[in-house]
């Protein structure tokens, strides 16, 4: 199976998209909680440095929420008794459904984002999973209903993020519930699809955003570390177990164009889960991808790709990008990517030749 990675290079922001089986984008909700000891100084100009995070016991388990007014779904939506009709054009790809209880500038779609590439989630038999996506201008929201042997077993709400390992025996969700006779929390938890049961993910900064799902470990991230370091943030690597594996500091993007050393995006190797990888954006037309062993300090490695058009429209170079992680390790294989004309790189035949870097 071959992975690939889209990023988004955007000075003003973080944004990735990974695909194994399936796609998600997703918008965050707010960590709390942060205990953190960086090192004093970095031993050298390597911009990837260990980190100490502490995690409080109060970072375990669900915390108040209020309740989801702003994420585009009803309170209460469930496929099997709410009510939704078609909206728009019969031929329209994909169908988009207006659904009771919703705001009437709400739209539904079942399976698909909108996206050329965005089709059905397929799990391993007898599972299956149904996305209900919904959208208001630039806010979006999903429910995920999962069944065995089609009957239906799980039914997940208010979910704001949500990524799959590449087995497709594990999702990890952020959501919002509310247990009967109980009030709104918000969640973060690994769901074990065969086992249903849950493994909890602390509620902390570092989990705010998902950047990366791997079979036995997973990759979150804050926007930026604190008002006193605006030009650094944590990626957190965790176990499927809660458990905490490594924190490492990586550049945050720069506020503005005339600093064009700047982080894009971060994940693990999927064919070499004990090195982090760091994309970002260092010089003119230039982006820097870096290599991280997340047991040893000294464990490095760079790989620097040309990119054209990635000074003159940062704000969108990442879409520039496409990059092929299959057989790339720390120690051996070659950096595969590919390079938008337009920059969009969603329109068939704009693709460049697949270039080689090492």
């Amino acid at each position: 199976m071959r992975h690939w990675a889209i990023h988004t290079c955007n000075l003003f922001g973080f944004h990735m998209r990974t695909r194994y089986r399936m796609r998600f984008i997703q918008t965050g909700i707010a960590g709390s909680f942060l205990f953190l000891a960086l090192p004093a100084a970095l031993a050298d100009d390597w911009p990837v440095a260990f980190a100490k995070l502490s995690i409080p016991s109060s970072a375990h388990g669900g915390v108040a929420s209020e309740a989801p007014a702003s994420d585009c779904q009803p309170e209460s939506f469930d496929p099997q008794a709410t009510k939704y009709r078609p909206s728009g054009s019969k031929d329209a790809s994909p169908a988009t459904y207006l659904v009771e209880g919703a705001d009437e500038t709400v739209t539904m779609t079942i399976d698909s984002r909108d996206r050329q590439d965005d089709t059905k989630t397929t799990l391993p038999q007898p599972y299956s999973v149904t996305r209900y996506i919904f959208k208001c201008g630039e806010k979006s929201s999903e429910v995920l209903e999962f069944r065995k042997d089609n009957k239906r077993y799980a039914l997940y709400t208010h979910v704001s993020q949500a990524k799959f390992s590449p087995d497709m025996k594990k999702l990890v969700l952020y959501n919002r519930a509310k247990p009967h006779h109980g009030s709104w929390q918000s969640l973060r938890r690994v769901f074990d699809i065969r086992t249903r049961r849950f493994t909890d993910l602390p509620m902390i900064n570092e989990t705010s955003f998902l950047a990366d799902v791997g079979n036995d470990r997973i990759v979150t991230y804050a926007l930026q570390l604190s008002k006193q370091d605006p030009h650094r943030r944590i990626a957190a690597i965790w176990g499927m177990d809660g458990k905490l594996i490594q924190a490492l500091s990586v550049p945050a993007p720069s506020a503005t164009a005339d600093q064009p050393n700047s982080s894009e995006a971060f994940g693990l190797l999927p064919d070499d889960p004990a090195t982090f990888y760091h994309l970002a954006r260092t010089g003119e037309g230039e982006c820097t991808f870096r290599l991280q062993d997340i047991r040893n300090t000294a464990g490095r490695r760079v790989i620097r790709m040309a990119v054209p058009g990635a000074a003159t429209d940062p704000a969108d170079v990442g879409m520039r990008v496409q990059i092929d992680l299959s057989g790339l390790t720390l120690k051996g294989g070659s950096m595969k990517y590919r390079v938008s004309a337009s920059g969009k790189g969603n329109i068939a035949g704009d693709w460049g030749p697949w270039q080689t870097s090492e």
